[in-house]
């Protein structure tokens, strides 16, 4: 049955790459980015399967396009992380029974320059065993760990029952950050809050890096998560279609 002649025109060799590229990244983005358990094995379905379908049959074209795609994907991936990191959202901290609570920064998003205010409720029956705590990671200074001791934002309020704030403020160095709260009871237990709206355990921010540095970054780390971890099973799904294909053709 011959293809509608606007189908064909668009499979034809010189512009089918601009319609199967763009969908396959597309489709293997969205599998990375929602189903994290089975991503891979969806991407290199995604990059084969919607190549061949169009009719890329050479396997030197499904490598080309392969190259292509598994860059496309970086690409796509780095900017949505930067994306979602840069954009305008106020994160918040709180801990089972909302002990700890309404934990934040402010400001979420500045420079080397800028002091960030860190700031958590306390409520229970009684003071804690000592002031809680605010724990502050970066993503790309390996090692570079926070872990100070806050302090009371009015110490002539003491109703811990209603709830008593408690704050710290800081510089930081030029990174990504990513903050949490803990505290220790009047029982010697601790209690760790964990972000309010998402199963993360740390909340983002803040962030005192350029997004051009940022990009640059995650660009970097995500070339070899990309080409590793999806480039090999894919270039070995196209080698052993090229061994079948050298099997067939005809002596």
């Amino acid at each position: 049955m011959p293809l509608p002649p606007q189908l064909a025109a668009l499979l034809e060799p010189r512009r089918r790459p601009f319609i199967y590229i763009p969908a396959a990244t597309g489709l293997s983005f969205l599998a990375l980015v929602a189903i994290p358990l089975f991503s891979i094995l969806i991407a290199v379905f995604f990059m084969f399967a919607i190549p061949y379908w169009m009719g890329e049959k050479r396997p030197r074209n499904l490598v080309l396009a392969a190259l292509v795609m598994l860059l496309a994907t970086v690409i796509v991936l780095t900017s949505f992380f930067t994306w979602d990191l840069y954009r305008p959202q106020v994160p918040e901290q709180r801990s089972d029974g909302d002990i700890l609570s309404a934990g934040t920064v402010n400001p979420v998003h500045g420079d080397a320059d800028t002091t960030f205010t860190f700031t958590v409720l306390y409520t229970s029956s009684d003071p804690p065993s000592e002031a809680p705590r605010v724990n502050i990671t970066s993503t790309f200074s390996t090692g570079t760990v926070v872990n100070e001791t806050m302090e009371l934002d009015d110490p002539s309020s003491l109703s811990y029952e209603e709830g008593v704030l408690y704050t710290f403020s800081t510089k930081l160095n030029s990174d990504a950050h990513y903050f949490r709260f803990a505290v220790l009871l009047a029982d010697d237990t601790w209690v760790v809050s964990s972000d309010a709206s998402s199963p993360a355990p740390r909340s983002r921010g803040p962030v005192n890096m350029p997004a051009t540095t940022f990009f640059g970054n995650v660009a970097f780390g995500l070339i070899s998560f990309t080409y590793l971890l999806i480039g090999i099973p894919l270039f070995l799904v196209i080698g052993i279609y090229a061994w079948r294909r050298r099997r067939k053709a005809p002596s």
